[in-house]
C-alpha cells in the first residue's frame, strides 16, 4: 500500500502458544506511527479478525512502558486484552469508563436495571 509508512524494522511478538509472528505491512505502519508521535492517542478501526488484539500485543512490545489505556467495544474483548497485554496496560470498554467518570462527577454510583427492557415491555402490555 502506498500510503503506508516505511516499515523501519521487521516487528515479531510470540503468542501465548509460542508461535512467532511478523507485523503485516498495516501493522507496521501503525507501530512506526506510535513511535514516531510518542504523544498521539490512536484508534485502531478494523472488521472483527482483522488482528486489532495482535496490533495492541505488538505496540506493547514496542512502545515505552507508560501508563496505557486500550478501550474495547465490549468486556469479552477487553478480558481478552487484560491477559494478553502487559500490567502497565488497562484494559477497559468505553461503557465502563463512561460509568467511572459519570459516578466520578456525581458522587453516585451508577445502578443498571438489568431487566430494563423486560420491564418496558412488560409495562405496555399491562397498559
Amino acid at each position: 500500500m502506498s500510503d503506508l509508512i516505511p516499515l523501519s524494522q521487521p516487528y515479531t511478538f510470540t503468542d501465548e502458544l509460542g508461535q512467532t509472528f511478523e507485523a503485516t505491512e498495516e501493522q507496521s505502519s501503525i507501530i512506526d506511527y506510535a513511535l514516531e508521535h510518542p504523544k498521539a492517542c490512536i484508534l485502531i478501526n478494523a472488521l472483527a479478525g482483522a488482528a486489532k488484539t495482535s496490533t495492541l500485543v505488538l505496540l506493547a512490545k514496542y512502545l515505552p512502558i507508560i501508563p496505557t489505556l486500550s478501550l474495547a467495544f465490549n468486556k469479552r474483548i477487553a478480558d481478552k486484552m487484560g491477559q494478553v497485554l502487559p500490567g502497565h496496560y488497562k484494559s477497559s470498554t468505553v461503557n465502563s469508563v463512561g460509568h467511572r467518570v459519570w459516578a466520578a462527577a456525581t458522587g453516585k454510583r451508577l445502578v443498571l436495571e438489568t431487566r430494563k427492557n423486560y420491564n418496558l415491555v412488560k409495562d405496555q402490555i399491562i397498559a
